[in-house]
């Protein structure tokens, strides 16, 4: 009887119809004084509740204008038993600029459509703030009718985060939506920030939001602190600014920009699944994560025959075609798309392939210098060459130096060879060097910086073996010199005497070997030292390390008398023409006055 009770006012219910209305909450008339705090105001069981939210400042009515100051990051909530299906504000005076959100519903400033219980609005921004002087309401015919959606907003600002927290790798659940952040390789990592309250992914970086079982994404509205994300930034669904659209239980959002998107909240409407058919997961072989060395062959296939593959790799363009779908790839990539049918769509799917070194690969000349004597290696670094001499090729990069023993090629200093040579590493008494060397080649890429010779300004160690460096202004006398004095008063010595030049000074360009357990220097070329010009300051004709007038009158006295006595001839040169005239007054006259020698 009970049963048939309740299922007898349930029927009345619905069949009830209740007129519809307006209810005015006008702030101007509740006599608030100036600067009073409002929390909540109900008239005719219309309630709107203001909250601060993620500001610090309490929303107020201000009898300048007339209206209470919302802040940025604060809510307004307007909530009624009744169906609520219209609301419009009316502004204060000198109300702000601050951009103004919904949960639910279509909102134009300065009105709200849409058949809600409550309607939660934000004030967007980081200062600033807006102001109500009246909210109008309107209601109704019931209660809002039971829908098989639900919205879940997430806002990044109320979830404990710490000012610059790093979120790569991590998980934010809410209320069963799940997002999953991570970066790029080698890219700056997602991270929370307080300013503009948002979560700024770099480029390269992946925002992946879930949904539980049975549930699918249909519509994310997004809110912005700066920046967005653009057609080309997503994996399945559409997006156009703002508001992503489609249907997914998983949706990765890459940022495919030069610049940050920084996300202050999302607003996600979910659905159930059975109201909406899909494809199975198209499947990636071989799998997510899947490592290789030269090249590797994907295949996507979707178990649903007939269905259109739709894939992008890493920031390519999206591509159609039927399954299945063959990718040949050669570096790292990150493959993401869907299947569709008919109308009809998967979910989608993403899988990472990564490029790693060989086994027995290294990447730098310190690593192959530290393998045990006898092993073979593959090189995947960038070595530069320095020199190359009796038969052997000189490297350096950025973690040391090496030797390449028995090359028939020759290479040009700078240039940069090309990964993936092999060579069997070996020493002698600590003087390592490369042999039986396979695949040499060099590359378009040079860099003549990291392949000039280093100057030598103190005592050599055993880290500076097969360098390339120099020794400058070495004395040579009559007879042949046996070991080159260096700047901190240690000397080394040379591998033999003979070829040397006769007597003169001299920069001596070699290489640091090993020999009998000793460092020796190897010598390759003796270059003709010159001493190089002395500094002088432009206009400093008296030579006393200021540019006055005295100068002037210096300059004077030596066009006049011709005595050079006292006087800096180069600095005399006012004007850089190559001699010292009266132009050369005016010029330093000139640039008393002005300041510049322009």
């Amino acid at each position: 009887m009970k049963k048939l009770i309740a299922l007898f006012a349930l029927a009345m219910l619905t069949m009830t119809a209740w007129a519809a209305k307006t209810v005015t909450l006008d702030f101007t008339l509740q006599g608030y004084d100036n600067q009073h705090e409002v929390s909540e105001l109900t008239i005719d069981g219309v309630t709107v509740a203001f909250d601060k939210g993620t500001n610090s400042i309490t929303p107020k009515y201000y009898t300048s204008g007339n209206a209470v100051r919302l802040y940025a990051g604060g809510t307004l909530t307007v909530s009624a038993d009744d169906a609520i299906t219209g609301i419009t504000f009316t502004y204060g005076s000198s109300d702000g600029s601050n951009e103004i959100t919904c949960d639910v519903g279509t909102f134009e400033s300065p009105t709200w459509t849409g058949e809600a219980n409550e309607v939660v609005f934000t004030v967007g921004g980081t200062s600033g703030n807006r102001r109500f002087s009246k909210v109008e309401v309107t209601l109704g015919e019931g209660p809002v009718d039971p829908v098989d959606e639900e919205d879940v907003n997430i806002i990044f600002a109320l979830q404990g985060y710490e000012n610059a927290q790093n979120l790569d790798g991590k998980t934010l659940t809410v209320d069963g939506v799940t997002i999953d952040f991570a970066k790029a390789l080698g890219q700056t990592p997602p991270a929370y920030y307080n300013t503009g309250n948002a979560v700024r992914l770099y480029t390269g970086n992946r925002m992946t939001v879930t949904v539980p079982s049975g549930k699918l994404i249909t519509k994310i509205v997004f809110t912005y602190d700066s920046g967005s994300f653009s057609s080309g930034c997503v994996d399945v669904g559409e997006i156009n600014n703002k508001t992503w659209s489609g249907e997914a239980t998983s949706i990765v959002f890459t940022n495919m920009t030069s610049s940050q998107v920084r996300v202050a909240s999302m607003l996600i409407t979910l659905e159930d699944e059975s109201e909406h058919p899909s494809l199975p997961l198209p499947v990636c072989d071989p799998a997510d994560g899947t490592e290789f060395t030269d090249s590797l062959v994907v295949t996507i296939t979707s178990p649903t025959e007939g269905a259109i593959i739709n894939y992008i790799v890493n920031d390519g363009p999206m591509i159609a075609a039927p399954s299945p779908v063959t990718i040949v790839i050669y570096d790292f990539a990150l493959i993401m798309g869907y299947a569709e049918k008919d109308g009809v769509y998967s979910g989608p799917f993403t899988a990472t392939y990564y490029k790693v070194a060989p086994e027995g690969g290294v990447e730098t000349l310190a690593a192959a210098n530290a393998l045990e004597d006898n092993s073979e290696f593959t090189f995947n670094g960038d070595a530069v060459v320095t020199i190359c001499w009796k038969g052997s090729v000189y490297l350096r990069d950025a973690s040391g130096y090496g030797q390449i023993a028995n090359v028939e090629d020759t290479f040009e200093n700078g240039q940069v060879l090309n990964q993936g040579w092999n060579a069997t590493k070996t020493s002698d008494d600590g003087w390592v060097k490369y042999i039986d060397a396979a695949n040499l080649s060099a590359s378009d890429q040079t860099d003549p910086e990291l392949a000039a010779a280093q100057k030598l300004t103190g005592a050599v160690d055993e880290s500076m073996i097969n360098a390339y460096v120099y020794v400058e202004n070495v004395h040579k006398g009559f007879t042949p010199i046996r070991s080159i004095p260096l700047p901190d008063g240690t000397t080394i010595s040379l591998t033999g005497t003979g070829n040397q030049p006769a007597i003169g000074d001299f920069n001596i360009y070699g290489i640091i070997w090993k020999v009998n357990g000793a460092l020796v220097y190897e010598p390759v070329a003796w270059q003709k030292y010159v001493e190089p010009e002395p500094e002088f300051l432009r206009g400093d004709v008296n030579d006393d390390g200021q540019v006055k007038i005295n100068d002037v009158t210096a300059l004077i006295n030596y066009l006049l008398s011709g005595d050079a006595t006292g006087i800096n001839l180069k600095a005399a040169d006012c004007n850089q023409d190559g001699g010292v005239k009266i132009g050369d007054v005016s010029a330093l006259i000139n640039y008393l006055l002005n300041g510049s020698w322009d």
